[in-house]
């Protein structure tokens, strides 16, 4: 019977690891190999006793108390382009027992973690979950100080958030906090289950480029070619942009633009963005940004053009008038010599009086 539900634990593992597998391939990402280290306090372990006539004489020390488990994995794991995570792989563990026993052996183990926030560039924050099944030897004390051992069926079910570092292209590190529920059959029969808390800490190298990547298309309908104001756009924001044309012979027989493309690195950390635009829309491509982070810079570029067209139609200002010559400082007029008739004679034009 026992045999039986491990069986069936085992086909139930199988299933989840292959649709999860079939999941995260819906998605672009990477393979990878992890290991990881864990550790777990279980406050409390219970066990849980059955009649039977085989049980061991003399019956083992099964009182109830705390214990810690200590295990190490090992095995391959798939990035979904640093959103989420899933992990199948081999734990080795040891548990301790309350009355000097122990549990030591391994599991079959799958994880997945599923992205909850960005919380930053190279950081994610997600919720994990895993179980394993496996087998393990059991051994516990009897009164007389000996030892019963024998090889049941193990395993373990956890859950608890994530926090994810990128370090470069290809490793990540994480730290888990995690509920752990464990049980395992104990000699003659019966079993021990505890519940308890602890940590993972994962270390996981990626075959490919684990960063993420964006692309978006619109549609255009009059093709009126607008990636020369992009690039001016691009450059008004501090971007090292290029501007690039190709010319080809059209659908009807003329010879002209048939394609534009702007290829531009965006400050602050130097991102790579490239617009395309061909007779029937434009295409948005973030070499490196997720969906969010592309849309951002894209909308950054997007109102910088707008500026180049605003400052390109706005009306030019009145030219200023033209400065006026000084008017000729005014010639003083002397009064009129009696008895001269006519008109006054400028003081400039009058003899000068005889000494």
């Amino acid at each position: 019977m026992r045999g039986a539900i491990v069986t069936s634990a085992r086909m139930i593992a199988r299933r989840a690891a292959f649709i999860l597998a079939l999941l995260a391939g819906s998605t672009s990402g990477c393979m990878g190999l992890y290991a990881e280290a864990n550790a777990t306090v279980y406050p409390s372990i219970k066990y849980r006793e059955v009649d039977n006539s085989s049980a061991p004489t003399p019956k083992p020390i099964t009182e109830d108390g705390g214990g810690f488990a200590l295990g190490f994995s090992v095995g391959f794991d798939f990035d979904g382009r640093r959103a989420n995570r899933v992990a199948v792989g081999y734990t080795a563990h040891s548990t301790t027992l309350p009355g000097g026993g122990s549990v030591s052996g391994g599991q079959s183990e799958l994880r997945a973690d599923f992205k909850l926030a960005t919380t930053s560039k190279t950081s994610r924050f997600r919720l994990g979950m895993g179980f394993g099944f496996g087998k393990a030897t059991t051994t516990l004390k009897t009164a007389d100080g000996a030892e019963l051992s024998d090889r049941r069926g193990n395993g373990q079910a956890f859950i608890g958030p994530v926090f994810a570092q990128y370090f470069g292209k290809h490793h990540e590190l994480s730290l888990m906090g995690a509920v752990s529920y464990f049980g395992a059959g104990v000699p003659g029969g019966g079993s021990i289950q505890g519940t308890g808390v602890g940590a993972r800490l994962t270390y996981s190298f990626h075959f490919g480029d684990t960063r993420p990547s964006s692309t978006t298309y619109t549609p255009l309908e009059n093709g009126q070619n607008i990636l020369d104001v992009v690039d001016k756009g691009a450059k008004r924001i501090g971007c090292d942009s290029k501007y690039i044309e190709r010319r080809s012979e059209t659908y009807g027989g003329g010879f002209g633009l048939t394609a534009t493309a702007v290829l531009a690195r965006c400050p602050p950390d130097d991102e790579e963005i490239i617009f395309l635009q061909t007779l029937d829309g434009i295409t948005v491509e973030c070499s490196h940004l997720d969906d969010d982070e592309c849309k951002q810079l894209t909308g950054r570029i997007i109102d910088a053009a707008k500026g180049v067209l605003h400052d390109k139609t706005a009306p030019a200002a009145p030219a200023p008038p033209a400065p006026t010559a000084p008017l000729p400082a005014p010639v003083p007029m002397t009064p009129p010599v009696p008895g001269a008739t006519g008109a006054s004679v400028p003081a400039a034009a009058q003899p000068a009086p005889a000494s």
